[in-house]
């Protein structure tokens, strides 16, 4: 039985382009393309991200570039 209690591991923006190896801007372009997000809680705020969400979304937009 799986525990949904479990905190998901988080990451910065700088940690999720050191794991993608990924630009800035490419980041950006993941975020308005529908990538999760962790919104931050003031207007100067730092953006999270679930590392798990992110590569099932990183994957699953894979796939769908496959089958096109």
């Amino acid at each position: 039985m799986e525990n949904n209690n479990e905190v998901p591991e988080l990451v910065d923006g700088v940690e999720l382009r050191r794991m993608f190896k990924i630009s800035l801007n490419t980041m950006y372009k993941w975020r308005r393309a529908g990538m999760p997000v962790i919104q931050p809680a003031g207007p100067k705020g730092k953006y999270y991200f679930s590392k798990a969400e992110v590569i099932a979304w990183a994957r699953n937009r894979a796939k769908e570039g496959e089958a096109k």
